[in-house]
């Protein structure tokens, strides 16, 4: 399946380094960097508690500010005034001159409302990096009730973002700040460019060249990736799809597994309509722990593309759990030869978090 362990990674103590881009886990903060160097560290609920989170943004480069999110179940915050609370203390006001609107990641996406005053973040900062416990609502008259977000592993998750943009010791950290001017911040790198290639029109083949390929799709994989195939007709030769990518290649998507709210996807690749020895595809990834492009995933889950919406695209959309609050999503563009990633979203922790705010490590474009 496309979800992944994640193993939780703690400093070793003040003033240990942090290298490397990805995704870490402090406690109940989960902060990734993807190959732009644009962050994001997730404040969750403690575990048991779900309801309320906080989404902490930077792209890289010197002139980036952070802007924080309050998220909280059935509630729209930012909208007005904002009040928080470290730890039960007095509420804190922030009001509503210090939120603004921001661009999503998604250029079709509407953009959300956050905290985006500079000296106000700072402030909350301030406040926050020695608590356990921050609530927050439009009202000041928080109680135990107020859904709560953790701050344990809150200061190493800001450590990590700062390390990875290259702002320890600088004017521009959020953290552990010094005296190193904003200019000596790294230029964040630039997207890698994408060009897809259409499949030709015309009529989709059939799939009866491929029943050659299911024998041995049944052999080499029922007993590892695939536990569900031969059950039914679903998951037997009448299920296969082929598409023509190109006068060269064919793809062929055979049925894998099946869980109670989503189903796997293997893919092989053809030269022309040779079927029987179609290579199985492993898709491209990004290793969660070093940002680094690997070639192992081996089936999409709920996968999707190729068509009228996606000529160029096949798409894998992981749910950790049935309401779809983590697990990973991914997409892949077919560039003429060979599907290369495009996209690679994810969050390992189950606590409420929707799937639009989850992580980016990977991205690219098609300009």
């Amino acid at each position: 399946m496309l979800i992944s362990a994640l193993a939780a990674v703690e400093l070793a103590g003040a003033g240990a380094a942090i290298a490397g881009t990805g995704l870490r886990q402090f406690k109940d903060w989960i902060v990734g960097c993807d190959n732009t160097l644009a962050c994001r560290a997730i404040g969750l609920p403690p575990q048991g508690a779900e309801g309320a989170y906080l989404v902490l943004d930077r792209q890289g480069g010197a002139d980036s500010k952070a802007t924080l999110r309050f998220e909280q179940q059935d509630t729209e915050l930012g909208t007005d005034t904002v009040f928080y609370s470290v730890d039960g203390g007095a509420a804190q006001e922030i009001d509503k001159g210090a939120f603004g609107e921001i661009p999503s990641a998604d250029k079709d996406a509407p953009p959300k409302t956050g905290l985006t005053d500079k000296e106000r973040l700072a402030q909350l900062i301030e406040a926050a990096k020695n608590g356990h416990a921050l609530r927050f609502d439009a009202k000041a008259d928080m109680n135990a009730d107020t859904p709560s977000v953790s701050l344990d592993g809150f200061p190493a998750a800001l450590l990590f973002m700062d390390d990875v943009q290259g702002r320890v010791g600088g004017e521009t950290a959020l953290i552990r700040k010094g005296p190193k001017a904003a200019s000596a911040v790294p230029a964040p790198p630039a997207l890698p460019r994408l060009q897809g290639v259409k499949p030709p029109p015309g009529k989709k083949p059939g799939n009866e060249a491929a029943k050659a390929l299911w024998a041995r799709h049944v052999r080499e994989t029922k007993a590892g990736d695939c536990p569900e195939i031969g059950k039914d007709k679903d998951f037997g030769p009448d299920g296969i799809e082929v598409t023509r990518l190109s006068s060269s290649f064919t793809l062929y998507a055979l049925p894998c597994w099946r869980a109670a709210y989503q189903a796997g996807t293997m893919y092989y690749l053809g030269t022309g309509n040779d079927a029987v020895n179609a290579k199985r595809l492993r898709f491209e990834v990004i290793d969660q722990k070093t940002g680094e492009l690997v070639e192992n995933l081996a089936a999409l889950s709920d996968a999707g593309g190729l068509d009228d919406d996606s000529p160029t695209t096949l798409s894998s959309f992981f749910k950790g759990r049935g309401i779809g609050d983590c697990g990973e999503e991914a997409s892949w563009t077919w560039t003429g030869g060979a599907f290369r990633l495009n996209s690679y979203v994810t969050l390992p922790e189950c606590r409420g978090v929707a799937a639009d705010d989850w992580i980016t490590l990977f991205r690219s474009t098609d300009k």
